[in-house]
C-alpha cells in the first residue's frame, strides 16, 4: 500500500504517468495567475481586491496540481480542491502543514466570495497576505521539482 492509497481509495486522486510538459505548463500558468492577482490586489477597488484574492488562491492551487502531476497523480474529476490540499499536506511534509492550512483558510474565503457573499471584505493587507502565500507555494513547488530555489529579479 503506497503513501496515497487512502486518497485513491476515497476517489480523491488517481495515478497517472508524470508529464514534465504539463507540469511546466501548470507552473507557468500559476505564475501568470499570480501576476494578475498582484495587479488586482493593489487596486483601490475592493471588488478588484476580492477578485485578486480568488485568483491568488487559484494560482496556488494550480501550482499544487503541478506538484501532484510531477509525483504521478491528479485529482479525480469528482474530487474538489480539498483533494489537492490533502495530497499537498501529505506529500510536502509536516514542515509545510502550516502553509497548507493557511491555503485551506484562503479556500474558505474564496468559497464565500464566489458562492455565499460577494461583499466579503478583502483589505489591502489581506490581499497582500494572499499574494505572499500563493507566491510561497508556487516557489515551494518549483523548488521541490527542480531542487533549486527560484530567484526573481523584480
Amino acid at each position: 500500500m503506497g503513501p496515497y492509497q487512502d486518497l485513491i481509495d476515497r476517489g480523491q486522486i488517481e495515478s497517472i504517468e508524470p508529464d514534465p510538459a504539463i507540469v511546466k505548463r501548470k507552473l507557468t500558468g500559476a505564475r501568470n495567475k499570480l501576476g494578475v492577482a498582484q495587479k488586482l490586489a493593489k487596486s483601490d477597488s475592493e471588488s478588484e481586491r476580492r477578485e485578486g484574492h480568488v485568483i491568488a488562491y487559484q494560482a496556488a492551487l494550480v501550482a499544487l496540481e503541478a506538484w501532484m502531476r510531477h509525483k504521478g497523480y491528479k485529482r479525480t474529476k469528482s474530487a474538489g480542491h480539498v483533494a489537492v490540499l490533502n495530497f499537498a499536506r501529505r506529500s510536502l511534509g509536516s514542515e509545510h502543514h502550516k502553509t497548507i492550512g493557511k491555503l485551506h483558510r484562503m479556500k474558505t474565503d474564496r468559497h464565500n466570495i464566489e458562492y455565499v457573499d460577494a461583499s466579503v471584505t478583502v483589505s489591502r493587507k489581506k490581499a497582500k497576505q494572499g499574494i505572499d502565500l500563493a507566491r510561497s507555494i508556487i516557489d515551494l513547488v518549483h523548488n521541490q521539482i527542480t531542487g533549486q530555489e527560484r530567484m526573481d529579479l523584480e
